[in-house]
């Protein structure tokens, strides 16, 4: 078996199905003739795909911020290459309020029954500050709308995650456990359902807010939370929006002990080739995925699946 690939394609094969038996382990090993590769397998037929995901990855002599989902591409103020950074997956973009946000093809509206979430590393305050002072009227921009006001906003303040809807009510999470580290990456996932605004901090649950109701948060930039923000300057990675109310659980799978996973079905789990890997979601039907991650052309020349049991 030879499998070709272009930059960043993603093979997939045909399932294993065992229907008298339930899959707990596998093991996939492979030959890689060029290229490099992450892996992935599930047991599960469950499956939960984003409608946007911005990898972060892009890093070209190019504004272009591609969303892996081809549902709503961004553009950046400046080329991607000269903002790209080590991120907490691969890379990520450098983000600054002024000059180096990148702005969505369409408004994106959250709703209830969406999830947001991202990985971010903050670094400087909209106040301009990165020490104590950050928590002097500072807060760290993630994304926003195309005004003057704090309406249709997500950032970090002080110690907690914050946002407000399209007319400025304001929701926010408990309060974290010390303040933010300015060269730490966050994971942070944000759910809106009819009962409450659930919020997450590296994959642990982190208070509610009240429900949305008719509200909707509408996104026009990330890197800015508004357009009279200034200063602010935040890393972000792996942004994702969902059509669905994400459980805890899989919250957990796209934290993923805080290695992350950009795969973009979250019930595929990151494995390594020659390893077995113990699933957290058994099941009878065993799929494998393949991403080449290089941003080159690669091949594998071989592939096995084994020790499925």
């Amino acid at each position: 078996m030879s499998i070709s690939f272009t930059a960043n394609q993603v093979a997939q094969s045909s399932s294993i199905d065992l229907n008298n038996g339930t899959i707990t382990t596998a093991k996939l090993t492979s030959t890689e003739t060029s290229g490099s590769f992450d892996y992935y397998m599930k047991a599960t037929d469950s499956s939960v795909t984003p409608t946007i995901q911005y990898k972060c990855n892009d890093n070209a002599a190019s504004t272009a911020v591609d969303d892996a989902m081809d549902n709503n591409e961004g553009t950046c103020q400046v080329n991607t290459d000269t903002i790209s950074d080590t991120g907490a997956i691969n890379d990520c973009l450098k983000l600054r309020s002024t000059d180096a946000r990148f702005t969505l093809a369409s408004t994106r509206s959250l709703v209830e029954g969406d999830t947001i979430c991202f990985w971010i590393k903050p670094r400087v305050a909209s106040n301009g500050y990165v020490d104590a002072n950050a928590y002097k009227n500072g807060y760290y921009p993630v994304a926003g709308h195309d005004t003057d006001t704090h309406d249709s906003c997500i950032d970090l303040q002080v110690q907690r995650v914050h946002i407000q809807d399209r007319t400025g009510n304001g929701y926010q999470s408990d309060d974290y456990t010390v303040p933010w580290d300015t060269s730490t990456f966050y994971h942070i996932a944000i759910v809106f359902n009819s009962t409450n605004t659930k919020f997450y901090v590296n994959g642990v649950a982190w208070g509610t807010g009240n429900p949305f109701g008719v509200e909707t948060l509408d996104i026009v930039h990330f890197g800015r939370g508004y357009s009279g923000s200034t200063n602010g300057e935040s890393d972000l990675d792996d942004i994702r929006i969902y059509d669905a109310e994400l459980t805890a659980a899989e919250v957990s799978l796209i934290y993923n002990s805080g290695t992350g996973n950009e795969t973009k079905d979250v019930y595929f789990e990151p494995v390594t080739s020659g390893v077995a890997k113990t699933f957290v979601n058994s099941g009878t039907n065993l799929k494998w995925r393949a991403e080449e991650n290089a941003g080159s052309t690669g091949t594998i020349t071989k592939l096995i699946i084994s020790d499925y049991h």
